[in-house]
């Protein structure tokens, strides 16, 4: 979904040959990308204005039936370091829009990483390709860092969580906000993931009486979150913070994982948030849904709407104060979407950028995905 920031927006989107997309309501455009996602990868967005681009996607067959949502970033937000945030094993997608890209692999396991079946040890190297996926065991994924000799970004998932567009290193930072008023049914639950980027870092948060000490590049730390109050993170060494949601009945049901952006990365600009509610509905099979938005500034605010039916759109944009904040819709019977708001990290595709990257074709070993 690409949503525009003006009414008159020249947008093109291509892989191979142009992808077709449709207008609905004026406010953004679709490109149904669910026929090619097992041929295509990269596909380029091209834009003449300011524009947010999200992919909403969902499996067919699952238990997991909830679609999931994450935003695209622009090329500049690109980097040349990466540490994967996940705890257990996982797929990674890496892309460039430069030719010729060298990476290499660094841990601190006797483990190989498998790269496009290959398998690779820290210290070794490999060419980047457009088909190159990566897979890490539980062993080494935390902690596992790639090293691109051109600015680069890479697209992981594991297991059934939303996919995330890992931001480099140099985004990590040392202060994050987390909102409150995150929901009031009782049948979620949300855990704090903290991910360290160097050895012996000391993170304090708010509601904690103790410091937390992650030993080890590649630590991670979990909290059970109070989901009425908001928290303040604090670290002595750059970290990266995730936010989970679970089922209360069964935890090992992870419906969503989300990246927190720092307070460093806050636009001035205020928040901006666009969801496709009437598509929402289609992938729930549902004519209802609750959305609601939370926003974090220092003092946690939510801002809470009820959608009419014939509503297509819902967007949120607050002006002012810096902050951030995201969506999450939910049916009746508790399937749940999270969208996340953009911020300077993660900023609009502008008009002096042009090009975005985005990896859709989940065709190594998750080609289940759509």
């Amino acid at each position: 979904m690409v949503t525009f920031l003006e009414n008159q927006a020249n947008v093109a989107v291509w892989s191979d040959t142009v992808l077709p997309g449709h207008t609905d309501d004026g406010l953004a455009r679709y490109y149904e990308c669910t026929d090619s996602a097992q041929l295509v990868k990269i596909v380029y967005i091209y834009a003449d204005i300011d524009v947010s681009v999200n992919v909403f996607f969902k499996r067919k067959t699952s238990e997991f039936s909830d679609p999931k949502s994450f935003v695209v970033n622009p090329v500049d937000t690109f980097g040349t370091v990466f540490q994967t945030v996940y705890k257990e094993k996982a797929y990674c997608y890496p892309i460039s829009v430069h030719k010729n890209v060298t990476c290499s692999i660094s841990h601190s396991k006797p483990a190989p990483v498998i790269v496009s079946n290959e398998h690779l040890y820290s210290g070794h190297s490999f060419l980047l390709k457009d088909d190159t996926f990566i897979k890490t065991t539980k062993t080494i994924t935390p902690g596992c860092t790639y090293h691109f000799d051109k600015p680069s970004t890479m697209f992981c998932m594991y297991k059934f969580q939303s996919v995330i567009q890992t931001l480099p290193l140099s985004s990590w930072s040392t202060k994050y906000f987390v909102p409150g008023n995150l929901t009031e049914d009782s049948d979620f639950t949300f855990e704090l993931q903290l991910f360290a980027s160097v050895d012996e870092t000391d993170v304090t948060v708010n509601t904690e009486a103790s410091t937390v000490r992650l030993h080890k590049k590649g630590d991670f730390h979990k909290m059970k979150v109070n989901t009425i109050v908001g928290y303040t993170i604090m670290s002595s060494s750059p970290i990266a913070v995730g936010l989970v949601v679970k089922q209360k009945d069964n935890l090992y049901k992870v419906r969503s994982l989300h990246m927190i952006p720092p307070v460093s990365s806050y636009t001035q600009n205020g928040l901006f948030i666009s969801v496709p509610i009437s598509r929402i509905r289609d992938m729930f099979n549902t004519s209802t849904l609750q959305t609601f938005t939370v926003y974090e500034n220092g003092q946690s605010m939510m801002f809470s709407e009820t959608l009419p039916f014939n509503k297509d759109v819902y967007q949120i944009g607050k002006e002012g104060a810096a902050g951030y904040g995201f969506s999450i819709s939910q049916n009746s019977k508790g399937d749940i979407l999270v969208v996340p708001g953009y911020t300077q990290t993660t900023s609009m595709i502008q008009v002096r950028d042009r090009l975005s990257c985005l990896f859709l074709s989940l065709s190594g070993p998750t080609t289940t995905e759509n």
